[in-house]
């Protein structure tokens, strides 16, 4: 029998086509698969499929770790092809600027570092900070950067044996900014000076604190009321 896979890499929790065919081209028999995950000593049965016409057969598999596949029938093995598996990565902006990372795979990646990278030119991405993985596997960034196209990327050394290095899709990042714009810079005493401004790339809603700083004053204060 013969065996193929659709691609050397899946995806954590993406499913993975591997086919064949049985030299004599019968239908209806059955062709053993197995499967070696990583960390495994030797082969075992994962799944008995059955041939179609011209002896073709499939099956489609979620490995949650790298795994070596290898069909048999009778005494008759294939050739081993090796599967490998890298972990998802989510990433969520919110409504501060900050971005939360999530990294998925067949066990816990906490205390992992992953890195938040930037595009620099059409393929070139450089590194701007990295975060080490808290519990369940989860980190935030804090961001001080322009609007920009960034990914989350964690490398090969990082995630560890059994798995691939990968990296979340490509997202543009909305820069988190607050402007302050005062209606005059002199006034008379007495009078008003109205402050506006905006909070750039964020949720309606949020609390504005404005601090003054009067002269020979050390340090700023919060205006009361606000």
């Amino acid at each position: 029998s013969t065996l193929r896979v659709s691609s050397l890499r899946v995806l954590y929790g993406h499913r993975v086509s591997i086919t064949g065919r049985v030299t004599t081209d019968r239908a209806g028999q059955q062709v053993g698969i197995l499967a070696q995950p990583y960390g495994r000593s030797s082969m075992a049965l994962a799944a008995t499929v059955t041939t179609r016409d011209g002896g073709y057969w499939s099956y489609r598999p979620r490995p949650s770790i790298q795994t070596v596949y290898q069909a048999q029938i009778g005494s008759k093995r294939s050739r081993a092809v090796t599967v490998g598996v890298q972990p998802t990565v989510t990433v969520h902006e919110s409504g501060n600027g900050e971005l939360a990372v999530h990294v998925q795979g067949g066990r816990s990646f906490t205390g992992r570092m992953v890195e938040l990278q930037r595009l620099v030119s059409a393929s070139a991405w450089t590194t701007v900070i990295a975060e080490r993985l808290a519990s369940r596997s989860a980190a935030v960034f804090a961001p001080s950067l322009p609007s920009a196209t960034i990914r989350i990327a964690v490398s090969v050394n990082q995630v560890g044996a059994g798995y691939l290095g990968t990296v979340s899709h490509a997202l543009r990042y909305h820069a988190y900014a607050l402007s302050l714009v005062p209606s005059g810079y002199k006034i008379r005493f007495g009078n008003r000076v109205k402050l506006s401004g905006r909070l750039s790339n964020a949720a309606a809603g949020r609390t504005i604190k404005i601090y003054q700083q009067q002269f020979k004053r050390s340090s700023p204060r919060a205006e009361r009321g606000c």
